[in-house]
């Protein structure tokens, strides 16, 4: 399932650095209604009673790092290929 992700200035404006359920990027899947999202390395989250996994492009991970480390960062558009269990270590999910 490929998911758009749009990071908007709300989402960094009301993000906690360094808290993986409540970054910026959390936020911005919590507000297209996916549920218990974490975001690290990888992105989990719920969705229609499925856990999902999704890789972050190198952008997300800079945004991330910079967010972090208390940088000013611009509202980011990125796409993510979101895997079931079953399907996360496929060949076709990376």
């Amino acid at each position: 399932m490929k998911i758009q992700v749009d990071v908007r200035q709300e989402h960094i404006d009301r993000g906690i650095k360094e808290d993986s359920r409540s970054c910026a990027i959390a936020l911005a899947l919590r507000d297209k209604n996916y549920t218990q999202v974490i975001v690290e390395d990888e992105c989990t989250f719920v969705y229609e009673d499925t856990t999902w996994f999704a890789s972050l492009p190198d952008e997300a991970l800079e945004f991330i790092e910079t967010f972090d480390n208390g940088n000013t960062v611009e509202p980011i558009s990125f796409e993510i290929l979101a895997c079931t269990e079953e399907e996360r270590y496929a060949d076709d999910c990376k």
